[in-house]
């Protein structure tokens, strides 16, 4: 990037910051910084795989691997008002070294898939499949129970994930626990079997 062009006046002195006159970039080495919320940047650690879309290669993947993640989010530190924070989601940039030396440019848009967690030969279930079911009552019917509303019992049942198993010409429902998911898959670790 060059800012300044021969015959421009430069800035320099002991009291003022100098003029940025270039910058000289190794596009060798070529890093995607992406904006990732809080809720998923705890899961990000350096070292992670990743998959990347850049939008000039429409047909291609690329890889990389995550090399830092900020400490603090992109709104920290800055001038705007407090309502326009509330309704912007908090991000942290992550870097990622890409692996592939292609004819990239600084900035192209990139967006990034990364691996936080995996598992190999997991039982899985699209994520529709997989459903909240609040507990049976157990009161015999026509009976009238008080509830109260203003604490919570370490024993009053939780609701739990269900997925619904054909039988014959029914379907009924099975108690399951699930591991992980992606966008399109839970992880079954009990109550199913292949």
């Amino acid at each position: 990037k060059l800012n300044s062009q021969v015959g421009e006046r430069v800035l320099g002195t002991v009291q003022n910051v100098g003029t940025d006159i270039m910058t000289i970039s190794d596009l060798n080495q070529m890093e995607a910084r992406v904006d990732v919320g809080e809720i998923d940047v705890v899961l990000i650690r350096p070292g992670q795989k990743t998959h990347l879309d850049v939008d000039a290669f429409k047909d291609r993947k690329f890889t990389g691997t995550v090399t830092d993640i900020a400490n603090s989010s992109k709104s920290s530190g800055s001038s705007s008002s407090s309502s326009s924070q509330a309704q912007e989601a908090t991000k942290f940039e992550v870097r990622i070294r890409v692996s592939e030396p292609e004819a990239f440019r600084p900035g192209m848009s990139v967006s990034a898939e990364i691996e936080t967690r995996y598992r190999t030969n997991a039982l899985a279930v699209p994520l529709a499949s997989v459903t909240v079911r609040a507990p049976k009552k157990t009161d015999p019917p026509g009976t009238n129970t008080v509830v109260a509303t203003d604490k919570k019992t370490k024993d009053s049942p939780k609701s739990s994930e269900v997925v619904f198993v054909v039988d014959g010409n029914r379907v009924k429902a099975v108690p399951v626990k699930i591991g992980i998911c992606d966008e399109n898959h839970w992880e079954i670790t009990e109550g199913l079997t292949e």
